[in-house]
């Protein structure tokens, strides 16, 4: 879930108002840069999590859905992954390519669990080109390896047209 500017900014004032009076209330300036805290320990920094760089890591979700969506040339009308795995099951396809896109989904699962858990551990943000093409690489790797022999000559080539 994205949340609201406004709202991260009230979160982080409350950090602030708690860190540095012991409680949440406060509206004294902090004796160090809020920008310093949430650098990381390895930096000699106290390693505060930036919740809003993790909130950009979060918007780029349905940025990377989209991509996805469109490079697999599927044109379903969402963008939640719970109901993408509903429309893959009733989908009228091959087990095959039922098979390629939840490894598909799968990856993209994996690739944003790890991109927002950068951003919040690490105060890393990648940029959603870097993370569609790991999300590619991922899947595809994973697939060539399993399912390429036990696959219709029809979804071999769709595959390998991705």
């Amino acid at each position: 879930m994205i949340l609201p500017k406004r709202l991260l900014r009230k979160v982080e004032a409350i950090y602030r108002a708690f860190l540095w009076m012991g409680d949440a209330v406060n509206t004294n300036a902090g004796l160090i840069a809020w920008d310093a805290i949430c650098r990381p320990k390895s930096n000699g920094d106290l390693g505060f999590r930036n919740i809003q760089k993790w909130n950009v890591a979060a918007m780029g979700n349905k940025k990377c859905l989209k991509r996805i969506k469109e490079w697999l040339e599927w044109k379903v009308q969402t963008e939640n992954i719970l109901e993408l795995l509903g429309k893959i099951s009733k989908a009228k396809i091959s087990k095959a390519r039922k098979s390629i896109l939840l490894t598909i989904i799968a990856s993209v699962v994996y690739n944003l669990w790890q991109v927002r858990n950068e951003a919040l551990w690490n105060q890393k943000v990648w940029q959603i080109k870097r993370t569609i093409k790991k999300i590619q690489q991922d899947a595809l790797t994973r697939l060539m390896g399993a399912l390429l022999s036990k696959m219709s000559i029809g979804d071999k080539t769709w595959l390998l047209k991705l």
